[in-house]
């Protein structure tokens, strides 16, 4: 009669955790005298310690080694060993040795066998987060990303990061190529300037620090602080310039040109004097600031406005 005394031990290291289990038992004959020989072993994961249990995994070990008792052998070194099993509420080792039944009781795989899971999620099918998450560096989720900046954050698909704290939270063929920079979504947008920030839609483009674009097709913030609302073809090209929305078909749909110009809306506008202004209402509008005088006016017929306390020349 022989008897068995095992320990089950992870076999792991920092850079990589291999899918395998280090098993080492004392097997004693009759009267508990410690064997000299070489054996056979099969072993067997179950999801319980009963009869009923389903069988999990099985390995045969042809010719293991025992001195003074002493055996050791790597569970996985034959039959690999899949990470799902340790999705099972339970899971319990049987010994079989040689033509022998199965050794009795089974004997449970509890913390140590179940630590490699989480050593690395690579290859990982699934799971569930259920308490805080820390994650230190970059973080990269989704198919085809790219994320090769410091503390880069890219998920979706297809998107691409290359400098230091950049977000991409989603959407494809994003790319940010400056610094503090966010694209939450959204397709082909691009942010090439420093601290820019896009929200999302199709198409849109931030080349100056601090611009923002919430959404939007075929849109450009093209200078510093210069911002776009949404709509589509609208440029904002001057420093610190607005275009709220609207928009059509045509590239340079609605443009401010000016230093801090603004255009509301509406369709073919343009924006290119310091601070000009336009209130769109459907029309082309066009508004430009001069020397003294604030000029704006319909494109086919022009209004002269001449600020109070001034007087026309």
């Amino acid at each position: 009669m022989r008897h068995l005394l095992a320990i089950l031990v992870v076999a792991a290291n920092a850079l990589a955790i291999p899918q395998l289990i280090n098993y080492q038992g004392q097997l004693n004959g009759t009267g508990g005298i410690p064997l000299d020989t070489t054996v056979s072993m099969t072993m067997r994961l179950y999801d319980g310690p009963g009869g009923a249990a389903t069988l999990l995994w099985t390995e045969a070990h042809p010719a293991v080694a025992v001195q003074g008792g002493l055996f050791d052998l790597t569970l996985g070194s034959i039959t690999a060993l899949n990470l799902s099993l340790m999705n099972n509420t339970e899971v319990w080792l049987g010994v079989t040795i040689g033509n022998d039944s199965e050794m009795t009781p089974r004997e449970r795989i509890v913390a140590v066998g179940y630590s490699f899971r989480v050593g690395t999620v690579d290859g990982a099918s699934g799971g569930s987060v259920t308490s805080d998450l820390i994650v230190t560096g970059r973080g990269t989720f989704g198919s085809g990303n790219t994320n090769s900046g410091t503390n880069g954050f890219v998920a979706g698909g297809s998107n691409s990061a290359s400098q230091q704290y950049t977000v991409i939270s989603g959407g494809s063929e994003n790319a940010i190529s400056s610094q503090w920079s966010t694209i939450s979504g959204g397709r082909l947008n691009s942010v090439t300037g420093n601290w820019g920030a896009i929200g999302g839609g199709l198409s849109n483009s931030v080349s100056a620090p601090y611009g923002t674009i919430a959404g939007g097709q075929d849109n450009l913030a093209g200078a510093n602080n210069a911002a776009v609302g949404g709509g589509r073809n609208n440029y904002a090209r001057g420093l610190q310039s607005v275009v709220a929305g609207g928009g059509g078909l045509a590239a340079d749909s609605n443009s401010a040109q000016g230093a801090a110009s603004t255009i509301s809306g509406g369709l073919r506008n343009l924006a290119i004097g310091t601070q000009a202004t336009v209130a769109a209402d459907g029309t082309t509008r066009h508004a430009e600031t001069i020397p003294r005088y604030l000029v704006a006016a319909d494109r086919s017929q022009l209004t002269l406005i001449v600020p109070k306390g001034l007087q026309a020349q």
